[in-house]
């Protein structure tokens, strides 16, 4: 069982260490081929991710549009993606304080004035739209890795200063953990990561998410959905080590069967904790959660505002439910 990492399209080292080291394998979904792998390719190479472009064509408009912004966002001095929105049956656009130049040029590249259902393609503005939040995610990531070299050698310098001093420094204030950057146009996020998902063949049934306020969105878009696990701290876990691959293959096996057994289930099915360990840098939560009798193309639909969908009789889905993980 292969978790798909939402609702994002980029995902940092730190992250994906810590999602391999329990699901195995990640899949991360992007809206275009106009990223290669880069920094990621060597968890590519391995097998520990794989990364699908479930629509491919239109990257010389993607190009020009993603440009556009950015030129904008120098012009302005921010990124903040609220300026960008996509509405649902309307194209792609700025919002008034923008300059003409962007909403022209967005018109133009969509080949089209009109709004309406008709007129818009709303799977280009989802891509779009991810295209930019990605940049955007990747700038604040950078940003915020600065910051914590900085920081570090703020502390290094305090402690030398220490050994120099019979009264110790004043510890400096360290850096505040980084924003969530799901808490950024969540619904949005949301949204858009849909439209993009339901264009890939089926996918098994984990969602992975490091984003706490992607999580409490679905727990609030699904009322049903039900916490089945919650360990506050994984630590000294790597993908590779002997307790880790057997506690996994554990976990997985648990996991499948808990995704095609009607609900409720007899009994309160019990997934097997992670293997103990001795603290070690970057210990993270874990929590496992069920939405169920809703397999995951019923979710996806749901969250672009769709009809249920039903799986045709003759190709029924692999899951009865979904499956969500929560990273952070």
């Amino acid at each position: 069982m292969k978790a798909t990492f939402f609702p994002f399209t980029d995902i940092s080292q730190p992250r994906l260490a810590a999602a391999t080291a329990v699901f195995g394998s990640l899949l991360l979904y992007r809206p275009s081929r106009l990223d290669p792998a880069g920094r990621l390719q060597a968890w590519v190479d391995r097998g520990a991710l794989e990364i699908r472009t479930p629509v491919q064509g239109d990257e010389n408009r993607l190009r020009v549009l993603l440009q556009e912004y950015q030129q904008w966002a120098e012009l302005h001095g921010s990124r903040d993606l609220t300026r960008f929105k996509t509405r649902q049956g309307e194209i792609p656009f700025f919002d008034d304080q923008s300059p003409l130049k962007i909403r022209s040029e967005i018109l133009r590249q969509t080949g089209s004035a009109k709004t309406g259902p008709d007129a818009a393609d709303a799977l280009f503005q989802a891509r779009v739209f991810l295209q930019m939040a990605q940049a955007f995610d990747r700038q604040q990531r950078e940003l915020q890795q600065a910051l914590e070299v900085v920081d570090d050698r703020q502390q290094a310098m305090l402690r030398e200063l220490g050994d120099f001093d019979d009264r110790p420094p004043a510890p400096a204030p360290r850096l505040a953990p980084a924003p969530d950057p799901g808490g950024h146009m969540t619904v949005e996020r949301l949204t858009a990561w849909a439209r993009l998902a339901l264009q890939a063949p089926e996918a098994d049934a984990v969602l992975v998410t490091d984003s706490p306020a992607a999580w409490d969105l679905f727990a609030d878009r699904f009322p049903a959905t039900l916490v089945m696990a919650h360990w506050p701290v994984v630590s000294g876990l790597s993908a590779d080590s002997a307790p880790a691959v057997e506690w996994r293959s554990e976990l997985l096996v648990a996991l499948e069967r808990l995704a095609q057994t009607a609900w409720p289930a007899p009994g309160q099915p019990v997934l097997p904790p992670p293997p103990a360990a001795p603290p070690s840098p970057g210990p993270f939560a874990l929590k496992l959660a069920l939405v169920p009798e809703t397999p995951l193309p019923m979710l996806l639909a749901d969250l672009i505002g769709r009809p249920p969908m039903k799986a045709p009789s003759d190709r029924p889905s692999r899951h009865r439910h979904t499956l969500l993980a929560l990273i952070a």
